[in-house]
C-alpha cells in the first residue's frame, strides 16, 4: 500500500506541474500573439493576410498547442521509460542479446529518419492547405447574400470542394506513411522477442531463469511502446509547426511608437487640420497621394469628391496612421501627427467607415466601447 500510495501521489504531482507550466506558457503565448497581431502593420499585416489565415492561427493552432503538446509530451517521456526499462531487464537477463538491440537500434534509427522528413512536410503542407478552406469558408458566409443574388453559388462550392480535395489529399498521403513506419516497428518488436528467447535457450547456462520469464513476458510490448513512442514522437514534432506557425506573428513589423500622449496633450484636438506636401503608398506599390496639400479650419464642413481609386480612402487613412506618409507631414493644431501617440490619436478622430461594423451586444458598447463617456454625451 505504501508504494501504492507514493506512486498515486509521484502521477499526481507530475500532471499537475506539468499541466500547470503548460496552461501558463499557452497563456503567455496567446497573450503576446494577440498583442502582436493588434499591434501589427496594417498595410504589412491586414492588408496581406485573409481573415481565415488569421483564424487558423488563433483557433487550430492554438488548439493544438494549448492540449495536444503537453499531452504528447507526458506521453513521450512515459513510453521512452518504458521501452528503456524493458531493454534493460532483457539485456540484464540475457547480455549477449545487447549486440541484437544496438543493430535493431541503428534499423529504427534509419527509419525514424526517413519517416521524419516525409510526416514533417506533409504536415506542413496539410496545415497551409487548411487555410484557404477556412478563408473560402468565411468569405461565402460574408458575402452570401450576393453569392445567390448572382447565382454563383455552384461556382463557390466547387472551388471549396477542390480546396477541400487538395488538403485531404495530404492528410492521406501523412496516414500512409504512419502505415508505412508501423510496419517496419512490428518487424523490430518481433526480432527483439525472437532473438531473446533464442539466445536464452542457446546461452541457457548463463541466464537467470526468473529474470528471463519476466523479460520474455515483457518483450512482447516493445513492438507496441515502440510504435507509440514513434507515433507521440512524430505528432508531437507535426504540432511544433503550430508553434512555428503562431511563433511567426512575433516577428510581425509593428506600428511605430510616438512620445506625446493624451496628457501631454490637454484638450487636444480643435480641428485645424493642415497637410503638407503628403505622399502616401501602400507597401512597395507607386504613390496614391502625390504632394496633396491643404488647410481646414476647426467647425468647416469639407467635401472631398474623386473617382474610385483617387485617394479619398486613403486621405483617412492617412489622418489615422492606418499609413504613414512617405514624404511631407500632416498637422492637427500644429502637432505632427508622427509624433502622436496611436491610441491618443485614434481615440480622438471619429470615422465611419466604407463598411462600418457594429460591435455585437449593446448600442453603447458600439459608440464608446471603453466606456469613458457618459450617457448624456452619448444621447446628445
Amino acid at each position: 500500500f505504501m508504494w501504492s500510495g507514493i506512486m498515486v501521489v509521484f502521477l499526481l504531482s507530475r500532471n499537475y506541474i506539468l499541466m500547470s507550466l503548460a496552461v501558463r506558457a499557452s497563456a503567455n503565448l496567446h497573450t503576446s500573439t494577440l498583442g502582436k497581431v493588434l499591434r501589427a502593420s496594417v498595410p504589412y499585416f491586414f492588408d496581406t493576410h485573409s481573415v481565415g489565415e488569421v483564424l487558423n492561427r488563433f483557433s487550430k493552432d492554438l488548439e493544438t498547442v494549448d492540449m495536444l503538446v503537453p499531452e504528447y509530451l507526458m506521453q513521450l517521456l512515459q513510453n521512452w521509460f518504458f521501452v528503456i526499462s524493458i531493454f534493460i531487464l532483457c539485456i540484464i537477463s540475457t547480455p549477449i542479446v545487447s549486440v541484437v538491440f544496438a543493430l535493431l537500434l541503428v534499423f529504427f534509427y534509419l527509419v525514424f529518419i526517413k519517416f521524419r522528413a516525409a510526416s514533417r512536410e506533409l504536415k506542413r503542407l496539410e496545415s497551409i492547405s487548411r487555410t484557404p478552406v477556412y478563408s473560402s469558408f468565411a468569405e461565402t458566409l460574408s458575402g452570401l447574400q450576393t453569392i445567390r443574388a448572382y447565382g454563383a453559388s455552384e461556382r463557390f462550392l466547387s472551388e471549396h470542394e477542390e480546396r477541400m480535395e487538395e488538403n485531404l489529399r495530404y492528410f492521406f498521403h501523412l496516414w500512409m506513411t504512419l502505415t508505412w513506419v508501423s510496419a517496419r516497428l512490428e518487424f523490430i518488436g518481433a526480432i527483439s522477442l525472437i532473438a531473446t528467447a533464442l539466445l536464452a535457450v542457446i546461452f541457457v547456462d548463463f541466464t537467470d531463469p526468473k529474470l528471463l520469464g519476466l523479460a520474455l513476458a515483457m518483450t512482447p510490448q516493445i513492438s507496441g511502446l515502440f510504435q507509440r513512442c514513434v507515433q507521440v514522437l512524430i505528432d508531437l514534432e507535426q504540432y511544433m509547426v503550430s508553434c512555428e506557425r503562431i511563433f511567426e506573428y512575433q516577428t510581425l513589423e509593428q506600428e511605430p511608437v510616438a512620445k506625446l500622449t493624451s496628457a501631454d496633450l490637454p484638450g487636444w484636438p480643435f480641428g485645424a487640420l493642415e497637410f503638407d506636401k503628403v505622399n502616401v503608398k501602400y507597401r512597395d506599390g507607386p504613390l496614391v497621394l502625390r504632394e496633396v496639400s491643404f488647410t481646414t479650419r476647426p467647425g468647416e464642413r469639407i467635401g472631398v469628391v474623386g473617382r474610385t481609386g483617387s485617394g479619398k480612402s486613403t486621405l483617412f487613412a492617412a489622418l489615422l496612421r492606418l499609413v504613414d506618409c512617405v514624404g511631407g507631414s500632416i498637422r492637427l493644431d500644429g502637432v505632427n501627427l508622427c509624433d502622436v501617440d496611436l491610441d491618443t490619436l485614434r481615440s480622438s478622430i471619429a470615422i465611419i467607415p466604407q463598411d462600418p461594423v457594429v460591435l455585437s451586444g449593446p448600442l453603447r458598447d458600439a459608440l464608446d466601447p471603453h466606456h469613458t463617456m457618459p450617457d448624456a454625451s452619448l444621447h446628445a
